[in-house]
């Protein structure tokens, strides 16, 4: 297969296993559907289930979109800038407006950095 092809797909995990480890750290357990079916990781309270019976349970569904871009410094104002483009196909969207425990979210990384420096600067948009 296309070097492309696997430069998406492994950029694609970066994002949902970054998410995961949020959630995680969070007090959430958190896992990726085996087939794609628009929803890239779920989230569930079951340590708290587990921990308060009785306890109402709580799912949330992701979509999860990662970008890697070149980030460009401007030495006319502080900061840095990109432009990124995400695209959701028609079906995703329709599958995240269905319910208000799905959303999205948008991670935009710079290319060129190793994986830890990438974590560490790697912006984040949840749109729900």
């Amino acid at each position: 297969m296309a070097q492309d092809f696997y430069n998406l797909l492994y950029n694609g995990y970066t994002g949902e296993y970054q998410l995961m480890s949020s959630l995680y750290r969070n007090g959430l357990d958190a896992l990726r559907p085996p087939a794609d079916m628009g929803i890239d990781v779920v989230s569930l309270n079951l340590k708290q289930q587990l921990e308060k019976p009785g306890t109402p349970p709580e799912t949330f569904f992701f979509q999860v979109k990662t970008a890697v871009t070149t980030v460009s410094e401007n030495p006319n104002r502080p900061g840095a800038f990109a432009v990124v483009e995400f695209k959701l196909k028609d079906s995703e969207v329709d599958l995240l407006a269905r319910s208000r425990d799905r959303a999205v979210l948008l991670r935009v990384q710079q290319r060129g950095r190793s994986a830890h420096r990438r974590v560490r600067g790697a912006v984040h948009l949840f749109l729900a």
